[in-house]
């Protein structure tokens, strides 16, 4: 399902904001690649579609680090609070 927010860049995938969400549970792009079973690349990926979509880094991330910026705070916060309605509003 795709969301369309008029001051975001492009529309928001709620697939890439489940991923985004299991990066920052796990600690990283690796780390969920081996809990989900998807390619890094793949994650890696989607990571960037959404960032684009929300116009800004959400990960401050390199081989030694991992960090959620604010703006990754944020998404994550108000993912987290609304995550069950938006679920809900996908699936009908």
């Amino acid at each position: 399902m795709t969301i369309e927010i008029p001051f975001m860049k492009s529309n928001l995938s709620l697939d890439d904001l489940q991923i985004f969400q299991q990066v920052a549970q796990h600690g990283g792009i690796t780390a969920t690649a081996r809990a989900t079973g998807l390619p890094a690349a793949t994650l890696s990926r989607r990571l960037k579609q959404l960032e684009r979509a929300v116009g800004g880094r959400l990960l401050e991330r390199n081989a030694h680090h991992f960090a959620l910026t604010e703006l990754g705070r944020a998404i994550t916060s108000a993912a987290r609070h609304c995550w069950p309605s938006c679920a809900t509003s996908a699936s009908n």
